[in-house]
């Protein structure tokens, strides 16, 4: 499946927002629902259980960020010993018209038997509107196949019926997107560079990224971690420490970076808060302003979480380390970012309506 079919979901969902009154009703409100949950769910969802407690041992592929137009997408899938695709994940970026600082981002995560057929499909869509009235929107779906079919269907927390009139057209576009979603699983798994020891043990490594809810955080106010939280985020501990390898105890200390800085970024007098966030396979800095802003609240580069990952030998064996932080910069009178990882130091800042960067130093 080529990269423009993932984006041209994303834009789907993105276009909820704009939707006629009418449409917008039936999208929120349902007709037909049920309120009891259907009889096959259960066994499903016991399948799915399953899987999720096997997958940390199956093999695992992470497909390098492809963009195309307003979106971006990246995948994880995993293989059974018997080289089968069982689970895929699947995140999307992006945003809306130019010019007008909407954003979006939708994560899918698929399930397949045995046979390769779909079980399950969980969709997490998150939009951000500020083209008109500042809004924010988000659906949650759950979709349950058996046979190839779709059986079950919860919206938010609303069990849909047979009978809904969106009934049909879910039903043929989510077969449609989970056997795409399987193909382009199976196409990429033929590619000689997947077959490398080395890069799964790395793809491993990354699914041990020691991380944190923003919640736990006591130097972010509860706003800004709710924001953050909303957003997907975890943060990494400050000493970037992975749970994988044969030397575990490894640390290291970054100084002043941490995975989260504040300051005047913006163009307000408000503090602003940055924070390095982790979202499955990508990395990047999100943004949580205080006041007026005319920057994305995306600082930096979206990048893989492979691409921060680094590692290394001791007396005791491999080791491996995420090393991607920041600070605070003060530059003729205004606070700026300072990114900082294996590679060389950076400066982020906020200046007429987009990010400038700069980087100070390189190994």
């Amino acid at each position: 499946m080529k990269t423009n079919q993932y984006v041209f979901l994303v834009l789907n969902l993105y276009l909820v927002g704009f939707l006629s009154p009418q449409a917008q009703v039936a999208w929120a409100e349902g007709v037909g629902d049920i309120s009891a949950e259907p009889s096959n769910v259960p066994v499903i969802r016991q399948e799915v259980h399953v899987i999720d407690k096997q997958v940390s041992k199956w093999k695992s592929v992470n497909t390098e960020e492809t963009c195309e137009g307003e979106g971006c997408s990246s995948s994880t899938f995993y293989l059974d010993p018997q080289g089968k695709v069982r689970k895929i994940e699947l995140e999307m970026n992006g945003s809306g018209p130019a010019n007008s600082r909407d954003h979006f981002e939708t994560t899918l995560t698929y399930y397949y038997d045995h046979q390769e057929q779909a079980i399950f499909c969980f969709s997490d869509n998150h939009s951000h509107f500020e083209s008109a009235t500042p809004h924010d929107q988000q659906f949650k779906n759950r979709y349950y196949f058996r046979n190839g079919q779709l059986v079950a269907w919860k919206r938010n927390d609303t069990w849909m019926s047979a009978t809904d009139a969106l009934w049909s057209q879910t039903s043929q576009q989510t077969q449609t997107d989970v056997q795409a979603a399987l193909g382009r699983a199976k196409e990429s798994a033929k590619q000689p560079r997947f077959s490398s020891d080395v890069n799964t043990e790395w793809s491993r490594a990354a699914l041990h990224i020691v991380s944190v809810a923003p919640s736990d955080v006591r130097d972010l106010p509860p706003n800004v971690s709710q924001e953050l939280e909303k957003r997907g985020c975890r943060l990494p501990t400050p000493s970037g420490h992975v749970d994988y390898g044969d030397d575990r105890q490894t640390e290291f200390g970054h100084g002043e970076y941490k995975p989260w800085a504040s300051g005047h970024f913006g163009e307000s007098s408000d503090i602003d808060y940055a924070a390095v966030c982790l979202k499955k396979n990508n990395t990047t800095i999100e943004m949580v302003w205080g006041g007026k802003s005319s920057c994305p609240s995306q600082a930096g580069a979206s990048l893989k979480v492979l691409d921060r990952l680094y590692g290394g030998e001791s007396q005791k064996g491999k080791f491996y380390y995420f090393y991607r932080f920041i600070k605070t910069g003060h530059k003729e009178g205004h606070d700026l970012l300072i990114e900082a990882d294996d590679k060389g130091v950076t400066e982020l800042t906020c200046t007429a309506g987009h990010w400038d960067s700069r980087v100070l130093q390189g190994n």
